[in-house]
């Protein structure tokens, strides 16, 4: 699924749970959290017939599956747990509760809904912090909130390229540099980069695919090496890692 048929999908959802079409900004924050979740990849879970679109826990219309996911912690490592993720009969269904839970629940409606409104990405993440939406990662707060801030920006980034469109903020898009790395992106050269990951100490698997865990990993990276944390290796991440020594 690219951008542009997960937007089709974002606003249907957003028309089933609040009966109305979204504002560009509110669809692009939404559409951002599908793709920092999935990839926009809405899978199955193993045996079963049912949909699940992104980190929807609880009980779904059909039910619900046992998944084991994982706690992330300040220094980039992750503890696992087991938790119920809900599953959804099709794609336009999920999309309907991933609606729900990032502009409705827990107060998501007077929290995170305003800012997405107006175009605050910064206020977006805040307010899905604030009401427990993610955790994040970092050492602080404020750490956690900038790092999901610099995500969900570069989400919309590669969004906004791909559709034609501004930022939420109504600023044009940054394009990414020249055979830039980025979330979604697979191959040899990825595993290139995760082995360089590897090599500066943290866990990653190389496997050749730039998932969230990938991007979290380069995020803490950039922090590191005192680079712009946006998750995308381009030439000034690469010209750091080089210089710091790592392969």
């Amino acid at each position: 699924m690219d951008h542009s048929d997960a937007r089709a999908l974002m606003t249907a959802g957003f028309l089933a749970r609040l009966g109305r079409a979204p504002t560009r900004p509110e669809v692009q924050c939404e559409q951002a959290v599908g793709f920092l979740e999935t990839g926009y990849a809405i899978w199955k879970p193993p045996g079963t017939g049912s949909w699940n679109f992104g980190a929807i826990q609880g009980t779904g219309p059909a039910g619900f599956f046992l998944y084991t996911d994982t706690h992330p912690n300040p220094d980039g490592t992750s503890t696992p747990y087991t938790s119920k993720f809900a599953k959804y009969t099709d794609g336009p269904e999920g999309a309907s509760a991933l609606v729900f839970e990032v502009y409705v629940n827990h107060s998501r409606d007077t929290l995170v809904l305003p800012p997405a409104t107006a175009g605050d990405t910064l206020g977006f993440s805040t307010g899905l912090h604030t009401s427990g939406y993610y955790e994040g990662f970092g050492a602080t707060v404020a750490e956690r909130i900038e790092h999901h801030h610099a995500a969900v920006l570069n989400a919309c980034r590669l969004m906004a390229l791909e559709i034609g469109e501004p930022m939420p903020d109504g600023s044009d898009p940054v394009p990414l540099p020249l055979a830039a790395l980025h979330q979604g992106v697979t191959g040899p050269r990825v595993e290139a980069w995760q082995r360089i990951l590897s090599a500066a100490g943290f866990t990653c698997t190389v496997d050749g695919v730039f998932g969230p865990k990938t991007r979290t990993l380069t995020m803490l990276l950039q922090k590191k090496l005192g680079v712009t944390m946006d998750g995308v290796v381009g030439p000034a991440t690469l010209a750091a890692a080089a210089a710091a020594g790592y392969p």
